[in-house]
């Protein structure tokens, strides 16, 4: 990618103490962005559970880096600073049903960016299999993001 794509910056943050950033999340939302013709800033910005300005101080970033997205793992990251954040750049969540919320058309454009262990670990994680006992061997991505979209279709 050259000098005039379009910048986005990475937020997790974290509930309490124990946690850390996992390397999923991280190789998820770069892929997503390198998809979606991005380039993710580095180093993500990653806020603790304590007392923090973590609100201005990813404002300020947004201005300074002129990022157009900001990606987080789930809306939860944001709290009561979606809103506001939404209005300086478009907030991307890795959350297929916040994602579906736009369309399954979004939702599957984004999806498509994932490898087939990702695919399989949002399956996993939202329990979005009918049976409940779905592997995913040798299922290919493409049947894979059906199965996600038709899993969130359901719960609507």
């Amino acid at each position: 990618m050259d000098d005039d794509t379009p910048v986005a910056l990475g937020l997790i943050r974290f509930r309490d103490e124990s946690a850390t950033c996992t390397s999923w999340d991280d190789t998820r939302m770069q892929r997503l962005a390198t998809r979606l013709g991005y380039r993710l800033h580095r180093p993500l910005l990653v806020f603790g559970p304590g007392p923090s300005f973590w609100e201005s101080d990813t404002a300020d970033a947004i201005r300074r880096y002129r990022a157009e997205a900001l990606f987080v793992p789930s809306l939860i990251h944001l709290d009561h600073a979606f809103r506001a954040l939404e209005q300086l750049v478009d907030v991307i969540t890795l959350d297929p049903f916040h994602v579906y919320a736009d369309g399954a058309d979004v939702l599957r454009r984004q999806l498509n960016a994932l490898s087939e262990d990702q695919l399989l670990n949002i399956i996993r994680g939202y329990e979005l299999d009918e049976a409940g006992s779905f592997d995913g061997a040798h299922t290919a991505r493409p049947e894979l993001a059906e199965i996600i979209i038709r899993g969130v279709e359901r719960r609507q």
